[in-house]
């Protein structure tokens, strides 16, 4: 048996020895150890032995975190009298441990020196053995029977609020630590800059969750990245937050290629994207429209054009224009989008803005898409004007970036949601409210371009998902998702209008402000933190691995609280119904195991920040995603796997397979119709590799399908429907027919 004294901080709390409490230099109740009664060697048992103070040297830090333990060197000679000679490390005799030295003999003393992990605090105790001679003959305290019950127990720190003794050393509050199978653990090595809400996140979340910020060998259940998924050499096997090609489909050109596409499909559903020209191989094309609208409206029509970089962020590179030539003028360096500038949008106090919307894109097969329910709204900080020659550069009057306006000497950096240049999204819609707009409408509006929009841009995302992560490697596969930022313009009439969508979205939630010309100062955002911190944690909490959910209550708890909350609310048809359902679970448990934990599940999606759209809404939008099964026969025929261009043999055995050789579709016009497009779209391949891209294949397949089906079918949508019902009946003939759920995530 062993009794410890210990010194926490050069202090000395709860020592015990033998049953006696020690006094603590801050002024607590004790009981004192009896004083020795002359200085002559005391006795133990029936055994003279010498006896030497022990003086508790400084405390030191250890490079080691496991403990150590030292013997106390030989005791000192005596002097004449009997007692030890006082050294200039002796403890005082009003000491606790220099009294206990003096009741005890050296040999049932050593010290163990052990170190805190979370704050690095070195300490040093005593161990005090006792010997069985000694148990039988210990001394008579004078304690109370409530302190000699905390003695036995331990002290009053090893108690934790509910009367369980805590384990581990006395004196030491520490915090049992999960073990790693039983938590889930993410990988913040590339989190950068939004390392920040990330821990807020998790510190919201709980235990259950554990931070690795430089990695883990053994690999982690999660990756929090902000470079694409691209940039990786090696795909981790967990759950990442970036999805392959998105970072592609979220640039300018390619994001209104896809929406371009759905509007010759439906014309009527995807007209919430303004009218856009990519340069420069539409640059003559963009000058022969503008010259046509002019002449339609008159003279005084003078439209404004804005154009954007492909591949701008925060704001850089745009500028607007009134006269289509001024883009050759200034030159078109890099690949640019000019688009139609809207000169009616709806004004709050005079000034422009824009609605940030937060979109989970949990999963591609089976699709799931969430909406952050919170949002921002970001305001220009100079009053608008509609545009003219005199003021097209008035970047601060035109453009909502964050990135630009915070250089502004009118941006108003507030701690309230309802004012400044940033608010919540909540605050302007309730503005909007009591003026009397119908925001139930245009919350649904919000929703429908965002699942149209998701789903025009999903056919390429399966297609370099495929590519990336082919569906035979199931093995070490990642399951990917993503959070995208859409951004809206409300026009005057709160008319929604697409204007770009964020693969990367800005997550810090710290703002800047000018001091001096040039120099910033990071301050705290509390708009940001309120909106983004709950956003992180919902997304953490949704695409959380399934194999490692925390462990459910037992039913019977569950059913407890079911009723307990019944009863709060006064409804006693739903009381019967708790009690009925708990009389079943005795002879069913499982399935009200079951039924307890999609009921959990329910409750806990009521309480996140994230609405789900899809699959909820799946009837409504179901009939849009023709162009997925497109990707699909595409995915079949590509031939090489690795690489998301279709060579011409690849192409041939495309129509041959489908029976595509009708309607004047000869082998010769199949060859034409491929040469032409690779040359059409050739722009679109980066490396100029050889290859027809997927954004070539589908005009190839449209081409056939106005060639196969014009005369048959009315709408052009039900022209490429019909062709892909013909290739795809013919592959299932052979029993070749490339399935949608490859695509499914592996996890």
């Amino acid at each position: 048996m062993s009794v410890k004294l210990q010194n926490m901080s050069d202090r000395l709390s709860a020592v015990q020895i033998h049953g006696h409490a020690i006094a603590v230099p801050d002024g607590r109740q004790h009981s004192p150890l009896p004083r020795a009664r002359s200085k002559s060697p005391a006795v133990h048992g029936s055994r003279r032995v010498a006896l030497t103070p022990i003086s508790i040297p400084p405390r030191t830090r250890t490079p080691s975190p496991r403990a150590r333990t030292h013997r106390t060197p030989s005791p000192r000679p005596l002097s004449a009298t009997g007692s030890r000679p006082a050294s200039a490390g002796q403890v005082d005799g009003g000491d606790p441990v220099g009294r206990a030295a003096t009741l005890y003999p050296t040999s049932m003393f050593s010290f163990e020196t052990f170190r805190r992990r979370d704050s690095g605090d070195t300490f040093r105790r005593i161990v005090v053995e006792e010997s069985s001679r000694s148990k039988e003959k210990r001394p008579v305290s004078s304690m109370s029977t409530a302190d000699s019950e905390k003695t036995e127990s331990g002290s009053d720190a090893d108690v934790d609020a509910e009367g369980r003794k805590r384990k581990g050393k006395p004196g030491i509050v520490r915090r049992r630590r999960l073990p790693t199978a039983l938590v889930i653990t993410l990988d913040t090595t590339r989190a950068r800059s939004q390392l920040d809400v990330i821990r807020l996140a998790l510190k919201q979340l709980g235990r259950g969750w554990r931070e690795y910020p430089h990695g883990r060998k053994a690999g982690s259940d999660m990756y929090w990245s902000v470079p694409a998924f691209n940039d990786y050499d090696d795909f981790p096997s967990g759950v990442i937050n970036k999805l392959p090609g998105m970072k592609d489909m979220s640039n300018k050109a390619n994001l209104s290629q896809a929406l371009d596409r759905m509007h010759q499909l439906f014309p009527e559903a995807f007209d919430f994207f303004p009218t856009t020209w990519r340069l420069p191989e539409e640059f003559h094309q963009f000058c022969a429209e503008v010259r046509v609208l002019k002449e339609r409206r008159g003279k005084r029509y003078k439209p404004t054009f804005i154009v954007k970089p492909d591949e701008g962020t925060q704001g850089g590179g745009i500028y607007l224009l009134q006269d289509p030539h001024d883009v050759k003028s200034i030159g078109m360096v890099r690949p640019a989008v000019v688009q139609e500038y809207l000169t009616n949008p709806y004004l709050i106090d005079g000034y422009k803005f824009d609605l940030r919307i937060y979109v989970l894109l949990a999963n591609i097969e089976p699709l799931e898409i969430y909406i952050g329910r919170e949002g921002m709204a970001r305001f220009c900080t100079v009053p608008y004007q509609s545009p003219s020659r005199m003021n097209l550069h008035e970047s601060y009057m035109h453009l909502t970036n964050y990135s630009l306006n915070k250089y502004s000497d009118g941006f108003i950096h507030s701690e309230d949601g309802d004012i400044g240049s940033k608010r919540t999204l909540s605050s302007v819609l309730q503005r909007l409210k009591r003026r009397g707009k119908d925001v139930d409408k245009l919350w649904k509006d919000i929703e429908d371009i965002v699942l149209k929009t998701i789903i025009a841009i999903l056919p390429e995302i399966k297609t370099f998902h495929h590519v990336m992560l082919p569906p035979g490697k199931s093995q070490g596969r990642p399951k990917c998702y993503q959070l995208l930022g859409f951004d809206i313009l409300l026009t005057s009439d709160l008319k929604p209008i697409l204007l770009e969508v964020n693969s990367n979205p800005s997550l810090k939630i710290d703002a800047e402000r000018e001091v001096s010309p040039g120099v910033m100062e990071a301050i705290p955002s509390p708009v940001d933190e309120e909106i983004k911190v709950p956003l992180v944690r919902d997304v953490l909490k949704v695409m959380k691995p399934q194999k490692k959910k925390p462990v459910p209550k037992s039913p019977s708890k569950v059913l407890d609280n079911l009723t307990d909350e019944k009863k709060g609310d006064g409804d006693d048809n739903s009381t019967d119904e708790n009690r009925n359902l708990s009389e079943d679970s005795a002879g069913s448990s499982d399935s009200n195991a079951n039924l307890l934990k999609e009921l959990d599940q329910t409750r806990e999606r009521e309480k996140l920040v994230l609405l789900e759209l899809y699959p909820r809404l799946e009837k409504q939008y179901e009939h849009f995603r023709l162009v997925e099964r497109v990707a699909a026969l595409f995915c079949q025929f590509v031939g090489i796997r690795g690489t998301t261009r279709m060579g011409p043999t690849g192409f041939r055995t495309f129509t041959r397979t489908c029976k595509l050789h009708s309607n004047g579709l000869t082998t010769a016009a199949i060859d034409i119709l491929y040469i032409d497009m690779a040359r059409r779209w050739a722009h679109a391949i980066p490396d100029r590799t050889a290859g027809l891209c997927f954004q070539g294949f589908i005009d190839a397949f449209f081409y056939i399908a106005r060639r196969k089906f014009y005369n048959r079918c009315e709408q052009f949508a039900e022209m490429v429907a019909a062709l892909i019902d013909h290739c795809e009946g013919n592959l299932e003939e052979r029993g070749t027919l490339f399935r949608a759920g490859v695509f499914a995530s592996p996890l």
